[in-house]
């Protein structure tokens, strides 16, 4: 059971532009936390967005357990993937509590009714929110939040959807130590019973403390791809991003990457 791309190339504006993505080959299995590592401009979100469904590419394909994911459904594609972009601009204030149940219902798991939620869905909401620390938002309005509290709460949505796959594009951005730390260990926690689950990051650090495994992009191909603690190495930062960067050991020996 996987999520893959196969040969994926992805060229934004004429055929004559420089592909984002060229020839990729990815894998995604259930029951494995991944995490996507890169420079600017490497094609990280691109590679997110190709395998959700949101880009059509100019040559090759991706596979949903084994099904080309342009043939399926967008209802059925919604129940098996959910994803999170970097960034989101709510168009309406909702509650926290609505907010979330937009992925609840995608799950089919109900519907609101004049009195507000019910059931199964009203479950998966309390449920989403308590997995991200955001249970005491639930009435609050998202126009009514820090930016990392509406993070939170975002992520809370994607998890109400309760996916198969859980792509998630720079989740921990605005989320203080403590929640990043929270939020990463609650995704390997997922993955260990089941999802597949796989976040783009900055953040090579994090990558080594909570991925299984560890994809580098680099000039629109993967660069490397294998046990974070072994792709760490100061080889492959200087190929990334120069001679920026050393290695420290961090005293449970995991790499550690600082700038110079």
């Amino acid at each position: 059971m996987s999520l893959s791309t196969h040969s994926l190339s992805v060229t934004f504006g004429t055929a004559s532009d420089p592909p984002v993505l060229d020839g990729v080959d990815f894998e995604l299995e259930a029951g494995r936390f991944d995490m996507i590592v890169g420079a600017n401009g490497a094609g990280k979100s691109t590679l997110l967005r190709s395998m959700a469904g949101l880009l059509i590419p100019q040559r090759g394909k991706v596979s949903l357990d084994g099904r080309d994911l342009r043939q399926l459904p967008l209802a059925e594609r919604a129940r098996h993937i959910g994803f999170l972009p970097q960034e989101v601009s709510p168009a309406f204030t909702y509650s926290v509590a609505e907010a979330v149940a937009l992925g609840a219902r995608v799950a089919g798991l109900g519907h609101w009714f004049d009195h507000g939620l019910a059931g199964a869905a009203a479950r998966a909401v309390d449920q989403a929110l308590d997995q991200v620390d955001a249970l005491a938002l639930r009435d609050r309005r998202l126009d009514e939040l820090s930016g990392g509290e509406r993070r939170r709460v975002l992520i809370a949505s994607v998890l109400a959807q309760q996916p198969r796959y859980l792509l998630l594009d720079e989740p921990a951005a605005m989320l203080d130590l403590q929640h990043q730390s929270e939020l990463f260990g609650l995704l390997h926690h997922l993955a260990g019973e089941g999802l597949g689950v796989c976040c783009v990051t900055h953040d090579w650090n994090l990558a080594v403390g909570f991925a299984d495994r560890l994809t580098v992009l680099h000039q629109s191909n993967i660069l490397a791809s294998g046990p974070p603690a072994e792709l760490l190495t100061a080889e492959i930062l200087n190929a990334v991003f120069g001679d920026h960067f050393a290695l420290l050991q961090h005293p449970d020996g995991r790499p550690v990457v600082v700038p110079k």
